[in-house]
């Protein structure tokens, strides 16, 4: 809870990881370095022998266990038993965290301790069931770091709890986690963060993904009190935005925002039933999105879940093919995108930057500088929102507005993921350089 009155922009925490893992199978996982593990030193002063000469099969071993699955899951996993060596610190520290799939997570321990080499990554004086939640309490907790390349375990930050209308946002760089207050906050008030980070998920998606991945109902006001956008619909009273109030189960919470007209039971029916078959068999093209928001019958609008996931696939598809960015119909597409963005997410909503970014690529590479910068700006200023004044993000994108790239080359260098394929190349003993000076751009 907050211990004292916050102001909307502030940042209440700034955090390192206690263990991160990257997802990168070419990174080592001790000093992040583009060799193999059994080459490095921090890795052999860090392990145990029978370890540090067979990381990369203990990785491969638990990559292919359930539970585990994902390489940066495995160095997690590796890391945070490792600092059990000799000390219960982490298991003490870890008690208040939640562990949810805890079963599942025993039984993949237990084949984990009888793996000729997998099993030495257990402790001497840790026994299967401790490690079991610290694995548990890893998968439940843990927080991307998209930018590094990886996942890591933030201690502090994980014990805030969930709201799908949350007052504060979690945003990385490279290792670092800091949580910004987007929404004022008064002392002793709750501070909350969205597990989902969720975009354009209606209210029973969200429900149902916070139920599986941490074990809880969420009851939070956008659940179960508030209109879900998501789900709107034109009022057959006033053509207006109607939609359902939380999950939306009896057709009195069903009302229009506009002239407060409330559903009959038949009218919700139908509805649902027409959502249900677009679920099963959704636009595929402009020309059915076109023809479902033109359609009477289906009295979809323009914000509903089924129309702006359609969208979103489309202007990926489109920004990918040259006619697309060319004849700019990838540009119209990412502003039909954002136009229903605005309408449901809140203002300091993080996906906003992403999509705005989305978009400045596109006019990048079509050659329209003006619109690109324009697209830049709205994308940093949607970024400061989120992240805070004065961020590493919020400077990154400011940076980019300042002096957009003027092709689609100089714009894929401002991205880590980008850099990082220029290590891997180094790895497999290719000129990173020439490569991309002789590859074709999109």
């Amino acid at each position: 809870v907050a211990a004292r009155d916050l102001a909307a922009g502030e940042i209440i925490l700034d955090e390192q990881p206690v263990v991160a893992g990257s997802w990168h199978a070419h990174r080592c996982i001790e000093c992040h370095g583009t060799h193999a593990p059994q080459d490095c030193e921090a890795v052999r002063g860090a392990y145990p022998k029978e370890v540090a000469d067979n990381m990369e099969k203990i990785e491969a071993a638990l990559v292919e266990m359930d539970q585990v699955d994902e390489l940066d899951a495995a160095r997690r996993l590796i890391k945070a038993l490792n600092l059990c060596r000799g000390s219960r610190n982490l298991i003490e520290c870890t008690a208040p965290c939640t562990a949810h799939n805890l079963a599942a997570c025993e039984a993949t321990m237990a084949k984990i301790a009888k793996h000729a080499q997998a099993k030495h990554v257990i402790p001497p004086g840790v026994t299967v069931p401790e490690a079991a939640r610290i694995l548990s309490v890893l998968n439940t907790n843990s927080h991307e770091l998209g930018e590094w390349g990886g996942s890591g375990f933030f201690i502090l930050a994980c014990l805030m709890e969930h709201s799908c209308a949350p007052n504060c946002t979690f945003n990385t760089h490279k290792t670092s986690l800091w949580v910004t207050v987007t929404e004022p906050v008064r002392k002793g008030g709750a501070l909350s963060i969205d597990y989902n980070d969720s975009l354009f998920e209606p209210t029973s998606a969200r429900c149902s993904h916070l139920r599986e991945a941490y074990g809880f109902d969420c009851a939070c006001l956008r659940c179960s009190t508030l209109p879900d956008r998501t789900r709107a619909f034109l009022c057959p009273g006033c053509s207006q935005l109607l939609c359902p109030l939380g999950v939306g189960k009896k057709p009195s919470d069903w009302k229009c925002l506009s002239c407060d007209r409330q559903l009959k039971k038949e009218e919700r029916k139908r509805m649902v039933r027409i959502e249900e078959s677009l679920i099963e068999e959704g636009p595929e093209d402009l020309e059915m999105v076109e023809e479902i928001l033109s359609d009477p019958d289906t009295c979809f609008h323009p914000t509903h879940h089924i129309i702006l996931d359609a969208l979103m696939e489309l202007a990926a598809e489109f920004s990918k093919d040259d006619d697309g960015v060319a004849s700019g119909e990838a540009d119209k597409i990412w502003v039909q995108v954002l136009d229903g963005a605005r309408e449901v997410l809140r203002p300091n909503h993080p996906h906003l930057a992403i999509l705005w970014d989305n978009l400045a690529q596109v006019r990048v590479a079509r050659g329209d500088a003006k619109g690109a910068k324009k697209a830049l700006l709205e994308a940093a200023e949607a970024t400061r929102l989120s992240a805070g004044a004065g961020t590493p993000t919020t400077l990154v994108a400011q940076s980019l507005a300042e002096a957009p790239p003027k092709t689609t080359a100089e714009m894929a260098g401002s991205y880590e993921n980008f850099r990082d394929r220029f290590a891997q190349m180094e790895r497999q003993g290719i000129d990173g350089l020439a490569f991309f000076a002789t590859t074709p751009k999109p």
